[in-house]
């Protein structure tokens, strides 16, 4: 898929929500005005997730933490920290969507596999690096200390470990990956990496995929949003079909409604 079309149709889905909290689609009672900062709503109970396999319970903790990344980055593009509660209530109710069996619930957990896509990955950071850097040799063979003080103060802080090196063609740059041991904000720390010299690009690998879940916090409540991408999705993806679901501090699932292209316009 294009990635910067993707993004594009992406934004614009999460546009929509976020000025309107999709409200007007779905004829919800609540406002963009009803919602709260994360820390100020009620926890939601810890969800039954031995109903589901430990590949879906990893793939919805990686879904909580991308989701947790970029409301930090939209609260404060300058914070790297993820607290671990707000992971775990985002995750909380992931799961109790895909427990309910609500059939509009298997629908975007079953059958179309509705995942978070921003970031690409919550504990990677991408950083282009120009290979003519003197302490790139480190990197290339998976060490992490450099001997580059501002490097290396980076990577000690937020214990980052090169995972991946590879040569960019046509170019003097190599990309290499770097990964934590928990999810951190990879915008705002690709932006420190930028900083530096020899540093040519850093942060999050771009995205491959139409598809997006997005939440909203309310006080008695969360909301997700889910959202599939579809229709010459090589091209950007030109139709899209959002459900919205509720789920409260108890766990319970609550079906909000649906809008966007008919699905059986899907090839």
């Amino acid at each position: 898929m294009n990635s910067a079309r993707t993004t594009r149709f992406i934004i614009s889905i999460l546009t929509i929500c976020v000025l309107s909290t999709c409200d007007g689609l779905l004829d919800s009672t609540n406002s963009r005005l009803d919602t709260i900062d994360w820390r100020e709503g009620a926890e939601i109970v810890p969800a039954p997730e031995d109903s589901l396999s430990a590949e879906l319970q990893q793939a919805y903790r990686q879904d909580a933490e991308k989701l947790a990344i970029r409301y930090v980055n939209n609260s404060d593009s300058t914070e790297t920290a993820i607290p671990s509660p707000l992971i775990d209530r985002i995750y909380n109710g992931l799961v109790h969507v895909a427990a309910s069996g609500h059939p509009k619930a298997n629908e975007v957990t079953e059958d179309y596999q509705i995942h978070a896509q921003m970031p690409s990955h919550p504990r990677q950071v991408v950083v282009h690096v120009d290979t003519t850097a003197p302490w790139i040799g480190a990197w290339k063979n998976g060490a992490p200390d450099t001997g580059n003080e501002q490097i290396d103060m980076l990577m000690e802080e937020f214990n980052l470990e090169p995972v991946s090196y590879q040569a960019v063609e046509s170019t003097p740059n190599a990309e290499v990956k770097l990964q934590s041991d928990k999810a951190i904000n990879v915008f705002a720390v690709g932006r420190q990496f930028r900083t530096l010299d020899y540093i040519v690009n850093a942060g999050s690998e771009g995205i491959t995929d139409g598809n997006e879940i997005d939440v909203l916090f309310f006080s008695n409540h969360l909301r997700y949003y889910y959202t599939l991408g579809f229709g010459d999705c090589p091209s950007g993806c030109i139709n899209s079909h959002v459900w919205v679901f509720d789920v409260y501090s108890d766990g319970t699932v609550q079906f909000v409604g649906e809008e966007g292209d008919p699905l059986e316009n899907i090839n």
